[in-house]
């Protein structure tokens, strides 16, 4: 609910700059007083609040020292006896205004069982100084000029988002969390025969999913391959059979940091459609083309997918456009490709390699903080062509610091076919893709194989085979 003029903790501009904050002096003295008077609610009242949350500074003394203390105060009682004592001894009792202050806060308790209420009023009041204190950051940075704007606009997006990100999240009790996961596992045992109401998310490829059993929500998936292999055709392809063709469809947001939207979209259209993307670059249509296009076209326009294009997005930015996607609708996040990713402060990350795996480990906690699978493509080295066994491996991942580590799933797509010059031998492999699953954190790992239309840049379930190595 907005704030009113009316409302207590209503701040204008004007008043900030006078040095007014949101501040309630009443409830802070009140949840002080009301610790002093029964310890056992310090429990309750720092599992809510941290003692940099009161603003006064004698308050804030206070609630460190009563913090301090909240270990032992089943043995040694906490009260106008012996807590000034124990400021004394720190040397903080005449700081925050001796026992005649400590007396002031108990006096003004008039009930217990109002202190969650001011519990409340403290903490709003903090957030609204914290939003207040990233505001003139933002005001500090565009009237300094040092940076660019799109510099000043993403560490602006990444505070705002910080705020958020960090409110208060409780801790969960093993009961909770094992009635949760019983009923989980329950709802995918009734429905053991029908994938599309299991839990976790299918690929729509059956030799993947008999491999992966789902791509979970939190999990970062990598999948790799080098130039022409296919990635971005795989992640297109996932994105069709769960998005659009699924009868449990799945919304998707789509980060492309090399193709803009409306190549995208042409290539899901192609592909669905089957039409060639030859003859659109040729503009060779006929009159079969438009058919199935609009056909296509007909079943995808209304399928979840948000598509951003921005071709230098950082970390910050791309962490609070997905956070808006999730809550527009999206289940799934990718990202093509993840080397492409902006690093304006690369100095602040040393080496390329460190930046990337600063970008990995950033996508790991997105995708936790969101509960969503990440899917993010990357590129490979070159030192696979320069092997006899083409095959890829975790190694070849470019730049890869922790990215193997980070990652719940690696896949790498491969298709013998691009590595062979002579002709009648590329059309007998011509359209077989192996999606090799390298590591998968909770099952096994082995080759799924697919059919690729190289026409219309499509993986499909035409040819399967599933190859366990564990």
């Amino acid at each position: 609910m907005p704030l009113s003029s009316r409302d207590p903790l209503f701040f204008s501009l004007s008043d900030v700059a006078k040095g007014k904050m949101p501040y309630s002096k009443e409830a802070e003295m009140f949840c002080l007083g009301a610790m002093l008077i029964d310890n056992e609610l310090m429990d309750s009242v720092f599992s809510k609040l941290s003692p940099e949350d009161f603003y006064e500074i004698r308050n804030q003394i206070i609630a460190k020292a009563l913090f301090g203390l909240t270990k032992d105060k089943k043995g040694h009682p906490v009260d106008l006896v012996t807590f000034p004592d124990h400021l004394r001894g720190l040397g903080e009792l005449d700081e925050v205004g001796g026992v005649l202050y400590l007396s002031e806060m108990v006096e003004s308790v008039t009930s217990l069982e109002n202190v969650n209420y001011y519990v409340d009023i403290i903490k709003e009041n903090a957030d609204l100084r914290n939003l207040i204190h990233v505001g003139s950051k933002m005001i500090g940075m565009a009237a300094d000029k040092k940076s660019s704007f799109e510099e000043i606009l993403n560490r602006s997006q990444q505070m705002l988002y910080d705020l958020t990100k960090n409110k208060y999240r409780d801790f969960r009790s093993f009961r909770d969390i094992l009635e949760k996961l019983l009923k989980e596992w329950e709802i995918n045992y009734k429905n053991r025969d029908n994938p599309d109401k299991q839990l976790g998310i299918n690929t729509g490829f059956r030799a993947v999913d008999n491999i992966l059993l789902g791509i979970q929500p939190s999990n970062l998936v990598i999948i790799g391959g080098r130039p022409s292999s296919g990635k971005t055709a795989f992640a297109l392809s996932i994105i069709e059979n769960v998005a659009i063709t699924s009868s449990k469809k799945i919304g998707i947001g789509f980060f492309s940091l090399e193709m803009s939207a409306k190549e995208l979209a042409s290539r899901l259209l192609c592909s669905r459609s089957k039409v060639p993307m030859e003859k659109v670059r040729k503009n060779a249509f006929d009159e079969s083309d438009f058919s199935k296009i609009f056909r296509a076209a007909e079943l995808m326009v209304d399928a979840t997918i948000f598509i951003d294009d921005t071709p230098r997005i950082t970390l910050q930015e791309l962490s609070f456009k997905a956070k808006k996607m999730v809550e527009m609708g999206a289940s799934m996040i990718f990202l093509d490709y993840l080397q492409l990713m902006s690093a304006p402060d690369l100095d602040e990350h040393g080496s390329r390699e460190q930046f990337i795996a600063s970008v990995s480990r950033g996508l790991k906690i997105l995708a936790r903080e969101l509960e969503v699978p990440v899917i993010a493509l990357t590129q490979l080295n070159r030192g696979l062509e320069s092997r006899d066994d083409k095959r890829p491996r975790l190694s070849d991942i470019r730049e890869s610091g922790s990215i193997e580590q980070d990652a719940d799933i690696v896949c790498f797509v491969h298709r013998e076919a691009i590595f062979i010059h002579d002709e009648d031998k590329r059309q007998e492999v011509k359209n077989k893709a192996d999606i090799i699953i390298q590591k998968n954190r909770h099952g096994k790992i082995g080759d799924a194989t697919l059919h690729f239309e190289e026409n219309f840049a499509r993986f499909d379930n035409e040819i399967s085979d599933t190859r366990y190595l564990n």
